[in-house]
């Protein structure tokens, strides 16, 4: 992506309200100003502008704007308060609450790019309570690291709050039912990539949709960097050699750590997309740590003035009069930790407990299709990014998707009054009823026997030949002609009794 073309520089008028006084940064999605009101130049605000010719699809301020207003209506303490946001000349700006350098900055700022233990702790415990007023609000962050944390104005009690920025890559993952009811958004079987590589969880690698628990991994890797001061991969770029060494130094990594970070793992590792993380117990796990190493509300954190390294930072401030906010409340280290007053030891047996997955918007947890709807049901009059699916999905990606799709529980929408059909009427084949009349007795026809003729030749056996019809039709000629002659015979008297008779008759 190329720089932006944003026209927007010091002394810009935004809007007829705001002018811009001093540079805070610059990346692929625009520039950051601090800029101060005209009407109150001592009230200053950031000011973030990207180029409305940019040619992408997604519009990462139009997100950003979304999200942080619906924080915002949560009463949130860690996200920055969105002022407004529009177009102006060629650009989209957003206007924000002013905050201190990022938590990436407060560590490069250190040789050995180690945070104390004890600042460590702090940071942990406030980012997972950002982390879980942004997932209450209905959004995954997907892009968790240090310089998407910032401290407050330095120099004032709000320089021990950390807040959580940069909703741009963020999507949620919950939708609104007819009938009202919060559930999970169907996971996409494939996904394109959304992240950082140093910190992205495993299953971001994998092109597998983002979960809540994807950001608590972000977050142990942002955590474990603060304490050992490198990550194995810190310069690889490449998906799979970065997610290979994530699996083969994972236990590198807590040989290195506080033991209670196993713990923090173990819970981490028993969730997925749809079963909502245990924030209480993974806060417990962080102040364990800090109960055992004796730590006092009264410690002072590393960039603050008394700090460890205080002396390290000298913050660049601005020639225009200093910055002030309507928004005086004061935080202590107390009630930003919530210290239970009966602290409960995290265990194994503990740590291994997850809650009930949640429902998910479909029968099919593979359905794309409610992605517009869900964010229209969610905020109509902004959309979504349209996050498009990769073309080439993993076979591991599948496997996982599947296992989970089984064991998740699917949501059955309520059952709506059926009129009952009639009932069909099946038609009985037709059987003729058994006559119980007895036939009469017909003789039977005798059956024709095969005429034989016995063939008796001297020296051989009697044998017994079958007469063909030309022979049937011949013998029987000759049988009639034998019975005419006989019959003959019986009238006509033969020569011997001519004689007799003639003599008789001389005689007589």
């Amino acid at each position: 992506m190329g720089r932006p073309n944003v026209r927007l520089q010091l002394t810009s008028i935004i809007k007829g309200k705001y002018i811009a006084c001093r540079k805070l940064g610059e990346g692929g999605c625009g520039v950051i100003y601090e800029v101060a009101l005209i009407e109150s130049p001592h009230r200053r605000f950031a000011c973030k502008a990207e180029d409305q010719d940019s040619g992408r699809d997604e519009e990462i301020l139009k997100m950003e704007a979304k999200v942080m207003k619906k924080i915002n209506q949560t009463k949130s303490i860690h996200c920055p308060l969105w002022i407004e946001g529009g177009k102006f000349e060629n650009y989209n700006y957003l206007i924000m609450t002013l905050l201190g350098p990022s938590v990436s900055d407060l560590r490069k700022a250190i040789p050995s790019q180690k945070f104390t233990l004890f600042t460590v702790i702090v940071i942990g415990v406030q980012a997972l309570d950002a982390l879980r007023e942004v997932h209450n609000a209905g959004f995954v962050h997907r892009d968790i690291k240090p310089s998407n944390y910032a401290i407050g104005d330095t120099g004032t009690p709000k320089e021990k709050l950390i807040y959580i920025l940069d909703f741009g890559l963020a999507r949620a993952y919950r939708v609104q039912t007819p009938e009202g009811k919060w559930i999970l958004r169907n996971p996409r079987r494939t996904a394109q990539f959304r992240g950082t590589t140093r910190y992205c969880s495993i299953n971001a690698h994998d092109r597998e949709e983002q979960g809540r628990h994807d950001d608590l991994w972000s977050l142990f890797y942002m955590l474990v960097e603060m304490i050992i001061g490198n990550l194995p991969w810190k310069n690889m770029t490449d998906h799979a050699t970065a997610e290979r060494e994530k699996t083969d130094k994972e236990q590198e990594l807590l040989d290195q750590s506080p033991k209670e970070f196993e713990l923090y793992l173990t819970h981490v590792k028993q969730l997925g997309y749809g079963i909502t993380p245990d924030y209480e117990l993974l806060r417990n796990i962080f102040l364990n740590v800090f109960k055992r190493n004796k730590f006092d509300f009264s410690m002072k954190l590393d960039w603050e003035k008394d700090g460890k390294y205080g002396n390290l930072y000298s913050w660049n401030r601005c020639s225009l009069p200093r910055v002030t906010s309507k928004d005086s409340t004061v935080f202590t280290l107390e009630q930003l930790l919530k210290m239970p007053k009966n602290l409960v030891e995290v265990t194994e047996d503990m740590a291994l407990k997850t809650q009930e997955r949640e429902w998910y918007a479909t029968i099919s947890s593979h359905d794309d299709t409610l992605e517009e709807e869900a964010e229209k049901t969610i905020e109509p009059e902004v959309q979504l990014p349209s996050l498009a699916m990769d073309s080439s999905p993993r076979k591991k990606s599948y496997e996982n998707r599947k296992k989970e799709q089984l064991a998740t529980p699917k949501y059955t929408p309520p059952k709506q009054e059926q009129k009952m059909d009639a009932p069909k009427l099946v038609t009985p084949k037709y059987t003729p009823p058994k006559s119980q009349e007895q036939k009469p007795n017909v003789p039977k026809t005798p059956e024709k026997k095969t005429a034989v003729i016995p063939l008796y030749i001297p020296g051989f056996q009697t044998a017994v030949i079958q007469k063909s019809p030309v022979q049937k039709k011949r013998s029987t000629i000759e049988e009639k002609s034998r019975e005419k002659k006989a019959d003959a015979g019986k009238h006509s008297p033969s020569k011997v009794q001519q004689k007799q008779v003639q003599g008789f008759f001389f005689s007589g």
